[in-house]
C-alpha cells in the first residue's frame, strides 16, 4: 500500500455529483498518464469497475485514505438491490445508460465545466446549456470516445476535444431533451412544458419516449431498433419523432397513430398495439394507454387484437413474460427461468421453435418482489450467520439455503431471505443440548479446519447423526456461533445423500483391528468399497464405506484370524489353503507387512482341520490325507536348532 501511495503523486477529491469513472479520468489527467489502465493496475481495479461492484480498497489506498471506499462506492454506477442505477439522485434502468462510450460538449470543455453525469444517459443527446449535439467521436482519429483516455478534453490520440466541431441540436428534439433533463434533476414542475405526457419519473418518461420514437416508423425491425444503442445522431432523430407525439399532449397521439397506419397499414397498427403491451406494461403508463385507447375508438376499422391489447382493465396483466418479470424483479430473463425451475415463481413455459415462451403469474412476481425488498445480500447473510461467503455458498449448493434471486452476470447480486437463514438456525437449535464434552468447536469454525464441509456437518445434525451442543456465552439468536460439535464425532466421517456414512482410513483400520496400510490394499482388492471418487488411484478423504467395513468380517477372513482359530501359524494356514486350491483375494507379503485375505465362503469349502485334529495325522472329513497335510509337531529346541559341524 505504501508503494501505491508514493507512486500516485497527484491526488484529488471527487466533486459534487461526480461519477466514479469521471473521477478516475480526473486522476489520470492530474497524474499525466496516457490512460486509466495504469491507475486501475495500481489500485487493483477491474476494467468493469464503473458498472459492476468490486473492491475499492486499493483506490482508497492510492488516494492516501482521503476518500474512504464506501464514499467511492457511492459514486459508482452500480445496480442496487432493485436492479436500477442512481444518476443525479434519480433511479433508472441500466438499459438507459451507456457507460462504454463517452460524450462531451466542446463548449463546456472550453469554458472549464466538468462532465455532467446526465450525459451518461444515452437518450440525452444534447447539451441544454449551449444547444449543441454532444460529441461521441474524436474529430481526428474518428474513433468513438471512451473513458480510457488522457483527460476529459483530450482523446487518446492527443486531439483537443474542446475545439471539436459540434452541430446544433435538432430543434424538434431539444424541447423533449430539456424536459427529460428536468425530470432527471427532479424539477418536475419548472422544466416540464405545458402539455407533456402524464408520466411521473424520468425512467418512465425515457422509456415512453424511446418506444414512441422507435415505433413511429418501424416495421418488422422494431424490436432490433428498440433494444439497440445507436450513436448520438441516430438517437437524436428518434427523440425528434417522440417529441412530436409527447410534447403536444394529448393532441399529438392522434397524428402519431395516423403516421403508423399510413406507413404500415392496419396490420402495422395492430403490431404496434401488441408491442405497446409488451413495452409499456406498467401502471405509470396508464394515462398514455388510455389516450391511445380513446384515439383508437375513432378509427372506423379498429383492429380487434390491438383494441384488446390496450383495454384499461388489462393494464395489470395476470400473466407476465420473462422480460417483464425480469424488469420488475431487477434481474435477467435467464435467471427468471432459473427461479421458475426452482419453484420461486409460479408459471409455465412452452417451446416455440428454438426458444421458450414463459407465462409467469403476476401475483407470484409481486410476492417475490416483496421478499426481495427485505432480502439480504450474500455479505449480509454470511455476517448474520457468522460464517464466510465460501461457507454460505456451500450451504446453498447443499440445498440448506435457497436464494430469493440468483446472481446475474451484469452486476446484480444474489439475494437471500432472512426467514431462510433464521429458519436454518432454528432447526439446528431444536437438536441442541446445553453444555457438551471437551473438544467442542463452534460451527462457524468447522469450515476453516479444512477437514469437513459445514454443509455435511449440518446435514448430519439434522439427521440426528452428530450431536450438537449449545455453547455458553453466545446469545446471538441468528448466528451459528452459539452451536458446536465434538471434533472426534465429526472428523473422520462423512454423510451422503442416501443416508450412508463413510470413514477415513484411520477409523476404518481401527474398526477392523488392522494397520492403516491394509485399508487401501483391501479397497483396491474389492474387500472394502470406496465412497466417492479419488484422485489418481488414491482414496478420497473419508472415502471408505462404513457398510463394507461392518460386513468385512462376515464376507472375508484373514490369515491371522485363521491361525488363531486353528492354533497354528499364518504360514501354515497359507500353505494349507494353497494346497487345497483356495486362492486368496490378497496375497501375503511379509516384506510389506501385508496379511493374506480369503473369501469366507472359499475357506469354508477348503475345510481346514480343527485344532483337535492338529498333530494326529487324520485328514479332514471328505478329504484324503496326504503326508504334507500333517501339522508339524513340537520338538525339543535342540532338535530344531542346526548343529555345528566339527572337524
Amino acid at each position: 500500500m505504501k508503494a501505491i501511495r508514493d507512486r500516485l503523486a497527484a491526488r484529488a477529491l471527487p466533486a459534487h455529483g461526480q461519477t466514479l469513472h469521471a473521477f478516475v479520468l480526473r486522476l489520470v489527467e492530474a497524474n499525466a498518464h496516457p490512460g486509466s489502465a495504469w491507475i486501475r493496475r495500481l489500485a487493483g481495479l477491474p476494467h468493469t469497475f464503473a458498472t459492476r461492484p468490486c473492491d475499492l480498497a486499493g483506490l482508497e489506498a492510492a488516494l492516501g485514505g482521503a476518500v474512504p471506499a464506501p464514499e467511492l462506492a457511492a459514486l459508482a454506477s452500480w445496480p442496487g438491490p432493485d436492479g436500477r442505477i442512481g444518476v443525479e439522485g434519480t433511479r433508472m434502468s441500466p438499459s438507459l445508460l451507456d457507460l462504454v462510450r463517452a460524450r462531451v460538449c466542446p463548449s463546456c470543455l472550453a469554458e472549464g465545466h466538468r462532465l455532467r453525469p446526465a450525459w451518461d444517459c444515452r437518450l440525452l443527446t444534447a447539451c441544454t446549456r449551449h444547444g449543441l449535439r454532444l460529441v461521441d467521436r474524436c474529430p481526428d482519429c474518428v474513433g468513438p470516445l471512451s473513458w480510457d483516455r488522457r483527460s476529459a478534453s483530450r482523446c487518446r490520440c492527443r486531439a483537443d476535444l474542446a475545439v471539436a466541431p459540434a452541430a446544433t441540436a435538432a430543434a424538434g428534439a431539444l424541447p423533449l431533451l430539456v424536459t427529460l433533463e428536468g425530470l432527471l434533476r427532479g424539477d418536475r414542475q419548472g422544466s416540464r412544458p405545458q402539455g407533456f405526457a402524464p408520466v411521473p419519473t424520468f425512467d418512465a418518461a425515457a422509456r415512453l419516449a424511446w418506444f414512441t420514437g422507435t415505433a413511429s416508423d418501424a416495421g418488422q425491425d422494431w424490436r432490433s431498433r428498440f433494444i439497440s444503442r445507436p450513436e448520438t445522431a441516430e438517437t437524436e432523430a428518434v427523440m425528434g419523432k417522440a417529441a412530436a407525439a409527447l410534447l403536444n399532449w394529448p393532441a399529438g397521439v392522434g397524428p402519431w397513430l395516423d403516421g403508423i397506419q399510413a406507413h404500415h397499414g392496419d396490420e402495422g397498427l395492430r403490431r404496434t398495439m401488441l408491442r405497446m403491451r409488451a413495452a409499456l406494461d406498467d401502471a405509470v403508463f396508464r394515462g398514455f394507454v388510455d389516450e391511445v385507447r380513446q384515439q383508437l375508438s375513432k378509427f372506423p376499422g379498429r383492429p380487434a387484437k390491438g383494441w384488446a391489447a390496450v383495454r384499461g382493465e388489462e393494464l395489470e396483466p395476470t400473466w407476465l413474460d420473462a422480460t417483464a418479470t425480469a424488469t420488475r424483479l431487477g434481474t435477467t430473463a435467464a435467471k427468471v427461468a432459473t427461479m421458475l425451475e426452482a419453484g420461486q415463481l409460479v408459471g409455465r413455459f412452452r417451446r416455440v421453435g428454438g426458444r421458450r415462451e414463459f407465462r409467469i403469474c403476476a401475483a407470484s412476481v409481486a410476492r417475490t418482489g416483496e421478499r426481495l425488498t427485505a432480502s439480504l445480500t450474500p455479505e449480509a447473510a454470511a455476517a448474520r450467520l457468522g460464517i464466510s461467503r465460501h461457507a454460505l455458498e456451500d450451504l446453498r449448493h447443499a440445498g440448506l439455503l435457497a436464494f430469493v434471486r440468483p446472481s446475474c452476470g451484469n452486476g446484480i447480486g444474489s439475494a437471500y431471505s432472512p426467514e431462510d437463514t433464521d429458519g436454518l438456525v432454528a432447526r439446528i437449535a431444536a437438536f441442541a443440548t446445553p453444555g457438551g464434552p471437551l473438544g467442542v468447536t463452534s460451527l462457524c469454525r468447522v469450515n476453516r479446519s479444512k477437514h469437513r464441509k459445514l454443509s455435511e456437518v449440518i446435514q448430519g445434525i439434522l439427521q440426528g447423526v452428530y450431536p450438537v451442543h449449545r455453547l455458553p456465552g453466545f446469545d446471538g439468536p441468528f448466528s451459528l456461533a452459539g452451536f458446536g460439535v465434538a471434533l472426534d464425532a465429526v472428523w473422520g466421517t462423512r454423510l451422503h445423500e442416501d443416508g450412508s456414512r463413510s470413514l477415513d482410513v484411520r477409523r476404518a483400520a481401527k474398526a477392523l483391528g488392522l494397520a492403516t496400510r491394509m485399508v487401501p490394499i483391501l479397497v483396491r482388492a474389492g474387500c472394502l468399497r470406496a465412497a466417492g471418487g479419488g484422485h489418481h488411484g488414491r482414496l478420497a478423504r473419508n472415502g471408505v464405506d462404513e457398510r463394507s467395513v461392518r460386513n468385512f468380517r462376515r464376507d472375508y477372513v484373514m490369515a491371522s484370524a485363521l491361525a488363531r482359530r486353528h492354533a497354528t501359524s499364518t504360514q501354515a494356514v497359507v500353505r494349507m489353503l494353497d494346497d487345497a486350491g483356495v486362492a486368496p483375494v490378497v496375497r501375503s507379503d511379509a516384506a510389506r507387512g501385508v496379511s493374506a485375505v480369503w473369501r469366507a465362503i472359499d475357506v469354508a469349502g477348503g475345510l481346514l482341520p480343527d485344532a483337535a485334529q492338529r498333530g494326529t495325522g487324520a485328514a479332514a472329513p471328505g478329504r484324503r490325507r496326504r503326508p504334507r497335510d500333517v501339522y508339524p509337531t513340537s520338538k525339543p529346541a535342540s532338535a530344531r536348532m542346526p548343529r555345528r559341524r566339527t572337524g
